[in-house]
């Protein structure tokens, strides 16, 4: 969907670099790194599989939007990456995904695999710097409001200590 949404914004100056294993399903891959060079975007999308983390916060802080189309988000641990790094996300309205970004607040959700309304809100942020700066201080605002990994864990192990302990004295 987000190589589709970008050949539609092709008249537009941006780069696409897509984060992640492609080891995992390569068949996939060879689609996406074909679907690049069939709509001639090869000089604009950059692969560059897994990184480590303190690469993977180079690239958030360098970004100006975060583009994550998946079909399916159990937490959406990288629009919660790009929420710290005050980016805009435009997303897929799916799983975990409304629970972290607000249509039209800390960016858009679009059905998935709608490639014309992904592109139209990624060229909305593309063109408008006071739209980005609006969202982005949104996403800030929004990332201050969401758990620290070190609390989940916390609640985490005292759940679980919790419900070990009810079988006691049985």
């Amino acid at each position: 969907t987000l190589v589709r949404s970008c050949s539609l914004i092709g008249h537009l100056d941006f780069q696409l670099h897509i984060l992640g294993e492609e080891t995992s399903n390569p068949e996939y891959s060879r689609q996406v790194r074909d679907l690049v060079a069939s709509s001639g975007l090869d000089s604009r999308v950059f692969f560059h599989g897994h990184l480590p983390v303190e690469k993977l916060r180079e690239f958030f802080c360098s970004s100006h939007v975060l583009a994550n189309l998946s079909l399916w988000e159990g937490y959406g641990m990288a629009v919660v990456e790009a929420l710290h790094s005050r980016l805009p996300v435009v997303a897929a309205d799916c799983g975990a995904v409304p629970e972290l970004v607000e249509h039209g607040v800390q960016g858009y959700l679009v059905p998935p695999g709608d490639a014309e309304a992904c592109a139209g809100y990624l060229e909305m942020l593309i063109t408008s710097v006071e739209l980005r700066e609006q969202l982005s201080d949104s996403a800030g605002k929004k990332a201050e409001t969401l758990n620290k990994w070190r609390d989940t864990e916390a609640g985490f192990i005292a759940l679980t200590e919790e419900t070990a302990g009810m079988g006691k004295g049985i």
